[in-house]
Parts: structure tokens; sequence; C-alpha cells
């Protein structure tokens, strides 16, 4: 269990409802209401540095991320599951 310890913000758009983070990397992954997916890179002074914004759908939440970088994201109104590829380091 990790502590509640505020270590950076980011403006990703309303409407997120889940992050997920791929700790190999430092990479955090938000969806918003936006219909957009925005890929964050966590540094060590722990300031957070955009890597990528991704147009997903009106909608598409619930971004997970595996190990390789591989973003889903469910896109309920239109009953699919959106794939973003991973991006450039």
């Amino acid at each position: 269990m990790r502590d509640a310890t505020l270590l950076a913000t980011m403006d990703v758009g309303g409407g997120v409802d889940n992050i997920d983070v791929l700790e190999s990397r430092h990479d955090v992954y938000a969806a918003a209401r936006a219909a957009t997916l925005t890929i964050a890179h966590l540094d060590a002074q722990r300031a957070l540095a955009q890597r990528a914004v991704v147009a997903t759908g009106a909608g598409a939440r619930n971004a997970v991320v595996t190990d390789e970088g591989v973003a889903y994201l469910t896109d309920g109104a239109k009953g699919k599951i959106l794939v973003v590829a991973p991006v450039s380091r």
C-alpha cells in the first residue's frame, strides 16, 4: 500500500473516472470525457510531462495499460473496446 501524497497534477480534461500507471516506465494513462487519452510521464523530480494525447471517442473511459504499453479503453456507447498502441519513449 502506498500513501496518498500528492506528487503532481496535470489537466487532462473533465470526466476522468479511472487512471492506470505503467510503473516500469513511470507513465500515467487517463481517459477523459473530452474523447481523449492523455499519456504522461512522472519524472525523477516528481513532475508530469505530457507524452501524448490520443483522440478516442465520446464516452470512451476506463483506460488500462499492459506491461508493453498497449492501452485499452471501453466505448460503452458503441459497444467497443478501443486499443491504443504504445507511445515512443
